[in-house]
């Protein structure tokens, strides 16, 4: 089991490099547990600035994204490499996206707060979800190489055009 300063440490450096090998040395370092206390702090600050922005019903669509965006990449990823022959655990998985997805749903969190304070709230939105789900794809595609051992660029395509679905329905979710 992983402390919250190995977490941290360990997603700075695969938020630094991102590379199968970095994401293949993590894979048993932590657990289910540490994945959910990771990514669930994470979607608390999220579920925050939904209130802090739209009250109850800002914090609840906010629970929603984060938890569908969270479990449906990893869940689906999950689901699809292992009917394509991918060699994770589920604890692995899990452990290994939160590693990058935590950081990217703070760092989204904080900068759409900062945008929204200044009153750019609808353009701001639209940007940085983009931009947010274009750069966790990227990290996913990496993760899901290093974590599942996919190799084969057919298998890493097929993931690929799932989790841009998956992404699409999150970033209508979201706009």
């Amino acid at each position: 089991m992983a402390t919250l300063t190995e977490m941290v440490s360990q997603s700075i450096e695969v938020i630094r490099v991102p590379t199968e090998s970095t994401f293949y040395k993590y894979e048993d370092r932590g657990n289910f547990s540490n994945a959910m206390l990771f990514m669930g702090s994470a979607i608390l600050t999220f579920i925050a600035a939904g209130y802090y922005f739209s009250g109850g019903a800002g914090a609840l669509n906010h629970l929603i994204i984060g938890v569908v965006y969270y479990f449906g990449f990893w869940g689906l990823t999950y689901l699809l490499g292992r009917v394509m022959g991918g060699e994770a655990t589920w604890q692995e998985l899990a452990y290994t996206h939160a590693l990058f997805m935590a950081p990217l749903l703070f760092m989204l969190t904080i900068s759409s707060t900062l945008f929204f304070s200044f009153g750019y709230l609808q353009v701001a939105s639209m940007y940085l979800t983009f931009v947010f789900l274009m750069i966790s794809l990227y990290y996913s595609i990496r993760c899901v190489q290093g974590t599942m051992n996919f190799y084969d660029p057919i298998k890493v395509l097929g993931l690929i055009a799932s989790m841009l679905v998956c992404s699409t329905v999150i970033y209508q979710m979201y706009v």
